[in-house]
């Protein structure tokens, strides 16, 4: 029966108190304060079930993940485009000579960009130098993802040669030649380094170098370019992976199968296929596309004398991506 028991809250622990006890709060008989205390155990039970626990100490709590970008614009593959159009300037030292102006000391990396004073994913870049004395030791170091990159340099008189994709994140020696004025350049690369660096370098928007010799240093924090584009990886024949880069963060990337015509009365006019996938571009604005197996066999491989081959394109780029291995 109601009028037999009373709960009485203590220390968040519910006991029953005979018939007849005083009111535990007043002292009082236990009829005048029933009502009173039943109100305030059902407002305190009331309050500890409405409380959220915290996280124990130590424990990540992660947050939602945050709703893709509407303003994001909507990017479309284009009907055709003219194939082996190239744009950009020279990627050679003395088109960006602006960089060792004042005769300090200077160290950066020339692409084949629009942006003539940053460095471009995906484009023929090469290593330039100048103010550095005529001899002695040169070393470069690169910043990426809090990890420090070391390339020793190697003068050499004679032509360099071309440089791997992983060019100053693999630790091998480059070799650089003497263009007078206290120049140096490298042979020329694709600068596409491997996929957790260049995301690195996405995040953070430039690259980090500096180049010391003796007492002699330089330093530069060149920023990336964020011309939208897309290029094959070092090895792509096994891991049939291609980087995107550059487009907005949010943005779905459509990638379009394209047939390059054969026939000299239309010229090399690369005319879409059909779309092959799409790629979600994260905060970073780099990522990366696997081309599906059956894609991957026709893109891949030359066609005989006179017949159309084919090709993957990306918006905003009017020319292959992939070419036959």
């Amino acid at each position: 029966m109601l009028e037999d028991v009373v709960i009485v809250r203590v220390d968040a622990m519910c006991t029953r108190e005979p018939r007849g006890a005083d009111c535990p709060v007043t002292g009082k008989p236990l009829p005048l304060c029933l009502a009173a205390l039943c109100l305030l155990a059902s407002a305190a039970c009331g309050t500890a079930r409405s409380t959220t626990a915290a996280p124990p100490a130590g424990r990540d709590v992660t947050a939602p993940a945050p709703a893709p970008a509407t303003s994001a614009p909507a990017l479309k593959l284009v009907h055709a485009f003219a194939e082996g159009r190239v744009g950009g300037i020279p990627f050679n030292c003395e088109a960006t000579r602006h960089h060792g102006s004042g005769g300090r000391p200077a160290v950066w990396v020339s692409s084949q960009t629009t942006d003539t004073r940053a460095v471009a994913l995906g484009s023929r870049s090469a290593l330039c130098l100048s103010g550095f004395p005529g001899t002695g030791p040169i070393t470069v170091t690169v910043k990426a993802g809090g990890r420090t990159y070391t390339t020793p340099l190697k003068r050499v008189s004679k032509s360099v040669s071309k440089q791997s994709d992983a060019a100053l994140f693999d630790g091998r020696e480059m070799e650089v030649t003497e263009r007078g004025g206290g120049m140096l350049t490298s042979g020329d690369w694709i600068f596409l380094p491997s996929g957790s660096i260049r995301e690195a370098l996405g995040r953070s928007g430039r690259l980090d170098l500096t180049a010391v010799s003796g007492d002699v240093k330089a330093a530069n924090a060149e920023p990336l370019s964020r011309q939208p584009g897309a290029a094959t990886e070092d090895g792509w024949e096994r891991s049939r992976r291609i980087a995107l880069y550059g487009y907005p963060a949010g943005s779905r990337v459509p990638v379009g199968l394209y047939r390059v015509k054969a026939s000299s009365t239309e010229g090399r006019n690369a005319v879409l296929e059909r779309q092959v996938g799409v790629v979600a571009m994260p905060a970073s604005r780099v990522a990366d596309f696997t081309v599906p197996q059956d894609v991957f066999r026709t893109v891949s491989v030359a066609a005989p004398q006179g017949k159309d081959t084919y090709c993957l394109s990306v918006p905003g780029v009017d020319q292959s991506v992939t070419h036959p291995l």
